[in-house]
């Protein structure tokens, strides 16, 4: 390890965190951290860690200028998300400031390290272990001891494995896996002690914490660990349902084990691993189905740690498992955690684009394969997936699973000269045709790049005449694309990374969330906001209210942010250097959360309030409902209510022709009759009515086509239609 020359910028950060000030409010001349990098860090991180443990312990004052430069420097840090990286002379100084029993607090050290303890700190180190462990509320994990003792050059672990394994005789999966610790590094060990005693949770649950499979899946000890105890989880599973061994629900496995044999799968996965497949079916459904025709499981544990694992690092195989598992189980607490992972596991399946194509190899064109296949390659409009020629024949056209979903979607593909087509496929006699949107056969180079069609990749001409072929060849698109919002940043935000087009809403925190978790965004972490990752992009939308799960109440809307990742860190980009499919991507996942919580698409809730047998709450309650509506009839149209009206054209493009109804700016009338394009209020003669819709009488009545699907828009439809009637 050699000593580098370190900035300016450290010597002065290590002299405000030790120096004595002469005034108790001097606070200096402001420090510029422009060039404090991970080393410069961790040139400092003696000085700030040892000042930290003086604030904790009341050796300085709160408000010392040490204590208060201390916590301004902290929070830069976390800012700026920079992880130290610690020498060999800072390590032997920040080391022997941590008295003999802090276990924990050197843990969390080592991590900082950028090599291996030399002899000097493993000294260090043996001298913390020395005393039994004095710090903190929590006992280290068995992981968090051994990463202590191989650090401290003690790999032998023979009297810890034996004590830990008389503890948990009934967990010999977890036994096994300590058999494997001396054979893995020292990423991996510490990846395995930061864990919650090897628990583990999806980020979707508001938990932050790193998966270790990611790192385990470069260790091959643990991948051969991995594949043995899969086989073994799977024939144990197997014997249950052949009456070998007695059922005892819920008694397959304990909690400990069940998160040992989850992570072994999520290594399989991270690897993709040729074994998993047969194994992940079996094994997933097995422990969710009772032997018997009991409503219990072989073990909850294991069937709901195995759906989180396939929805962190999911395979087709493994999606495809989770779907069977649904449609067998019978524990309705099992059925509803695993309906929870389904979409985030499609979703995330998307951003492994060429694992995801293989399933269409195999797969039959149905309905649930077709489903999962457009969220995978809708993730690609974030993801910039683009597909060879060669690839985007075999994986999609001429496979039966993926012709069923490539001649109902637009492509788009990009010559080497870069000259760029729109197209869909046409099967007829089984030949292929490639068309545009005016029906003409069009040819591409085989050396063209494709990828799906984004409206925002046109001009208005060429949207209007993907719209008006939809329409004409009664095509129902998997993904939503010639009738998909699309989203530009005003002039002064792209040059700024935030955005005020969704400002100013007022939200109803319970749907808000609701819809949150379902398309995968999380809580950020001071509970005043929503982030989810676009690929490198994350989009931070902020909302003036406490959300956290099961809040109610409501908040306003703030201004979305956007960052792109950078190695490790996420820096705050301007918006006009995102990809503008991205951003809108973005933006069109913000206006369904605004959407949804800010207007009740879903009147049912509010129609709830209308219960109570005070009749004179059940008026205000009324007439509270109906200034609201009234209130949001005046606003101007949002992108997914222009688009409804768009549909509505195009589907009632005759009675319109005919005169028999009409569109204007926001409503549909007919007659005496106006349906508003955004909430799907009713009146007659201005006045609100509440229309019976019922299923039409379908031999009587044909019912309209839609493009896509929409609960909203087949609301309006079906009024629009009945009033035609």
């Amino acid at each position: 390890m050699t000593q580098s020359v370190h900035p300016p910028i450290v010597g002065q950060l290590i002299a405000r965190l030790t120096g004595t000030a002469d005034h108790p409010r001097f606070t200096g001349a402001p420090l510029d951290l422009s060039t404090l990098d991970a080393h410069a860090l961790g040139a400092v991180w003696p000085a700030l860690r040892r000042t930290e443990e003086y604030v904790a312990q009341h050796d300085y004052a709160y408000d010392d200028p040490r204590a208060e430069f201390a916590r301004w420097l902290r929070t830069q840090i976390d800012a700026l998300e920079l992880a130290p990286l610690v020498d060999a002379e800072a390590a032997l100084e920040l080391f022997r400031d941590i008295p003999a029993g802090a276990w924990r607090r050197a843990l969390q050290e080592l991590s900082c390290l950028d090599a291996l303890p030399a002899p000097a700190l493993q000294a260090e180190l043996v001298r913390i272990l020395g005393e039994p462990q004095n710090d903190g509320l929590q006992r280290l994990s068995v992981y968090g001891k051994y990463a202590l003792h191989a650090f401290a050059g003690r790999r032998d672990i023979t009297a810890l494995r034996d004590a830990y394994a008389q503890l948990n005789a009934d967990s010999p999966f977890r036994v096994r896996e300590l058999d494997v610790l001396p054979e893995l590094g020292p990423a991996a060990l510490l990846a395995l002690a930061a864990t919650n005693d090897g628990y583990f949770a999806p980020k979707r649950l508001w938990f932050n914490a790193d998966d270790p499979a990611a790192t385990l899946a470069e260790e091959p000890a643990y991948v051969d660990f991995a594949r043995d105890t899969l086989t073994e989880a799977a024939r144990h599973v197997a014997a249950i349902h052949a009456g070998d061994v007695p059922y005892q629900a819920d008694r397959a496995f304990t909690t400990d084990d069940a998160q040992v044999v989850a992570r072994a799968a999520r290594v399989a996965a991270y690897r993709d691993a040729p074994w998993l497949p047969p194994l992940i079916g079996p094994l997933l459904t097995g422990v969710c189905v009772a032997p018997t025709a009991a409503k219990t499981a072989p073990s909850q544990s294991l069937a709901i740690a195995l759906g989180h694992a396939v929805e962190t690092i999911p395979t087709p195989e493994s999606v495809r498992a989770l779907r069977d598992a649904l449609a067998t189980v019978r524990h309705a607490g099992v059925q509803k955690k695993l309906a929870r992972n389904l979409k985030p596991a499609e979703r995330a399946l998307g951003e492994r684009p060429h694992t995801a194509l293989r399933m269409t190899l195999d797969a039959k064109p149905d309905k649930k394969q077709l489903t999962m296949l457009a969220t995978c390659m809708e993730a690609g409009f974030w993801q910039s997936m683009t597909l060879g020629h060669a690839e985007w024949r075999e994986r999609l056209v001429d496979a039966p699973a993926g012709a069923a979903f490539s001649t109902r979607t637009i492509w788009q593909a990009r010559a080497r000269d870069g000259a760029t087509v729109s197209f869909m496929p046409d099967i007829a006699k089984g030949e292929i045709v490639l068309r545009d949107a005016a029906g003409v056969a069009c040819e591409l180079d085989v050396d063209s790049e494709i990828r799906l069609w984004h409206p925002l990749l046109a001009d208005a001409d060429e949207r209007l005449a993907w719209q008006r072929a939809i329409v004409g060849r009664v095509i129902r698109q998997p993904v939503r694309q010639a009738f998909r919002e699309f989203y530009v940043p005003a002039d002064e935000d792209t040059a700024t990374s935030h955005s005020a087009m969704f400002e100013g809403h007022v939200l109803a925190s319970r749907p808000l969330l609701g819809v949150a978790r379902r398309e995968g965004w999380s809580i950020r972490a001071y509970d005043d906001g929503l982030a989810r990752e676009f690929g490198d992009v994350r989009a931070t939308f902020n909302v003036a209210a406490r959300l956290f799960p099961g809040t109610d109440g409501q908040g306003t809307s703030g201004r979305l942010h956007v960052e792109r990742r950078l190695e490790r860190r996420w820096m705050a980009a301007p918006i006009g250097e995102i990809d503008p499919v991205v951003f809108s991507e973005v933006a069109r996942a913000v206006d369904l959360l605004v959407s949804v919580a800010a207007f009740a698409l879903d009147d049912e809730a509010t129609r709830a309030a209308d219960t109570p047998a005070d009749p004179v709450r059940q008026r205000a309650a009324r007439n509270a409902r109906e200034q609201r509506l009234h209130r949001l009839s005046d606003l101007p149209l949002g992108a997914m209510a222009r688009h409804r009206k768009q549909v509505l054209a195009l589907v009632f493009a005759e009675p319109i022709a005919q005169g028999r109804m009409t569109l204007d700016e926001r409503h549909v009338r007919v007659g005496a009759w106006s349906v508003h394009c955004a909430t799907g209020r009713v009146t007659r003669d201005g006045e609100p009515v509440e229309p019976s819709i019922e299923p039409p009488p379908s031999p009587l009545r044909a019912v309209p086509w839609l493009p896509y699907d929409e609960a909203l828009l087949q609301r309006i439809v079906d009024v629009i239609a009945g009033l035609l009637d």
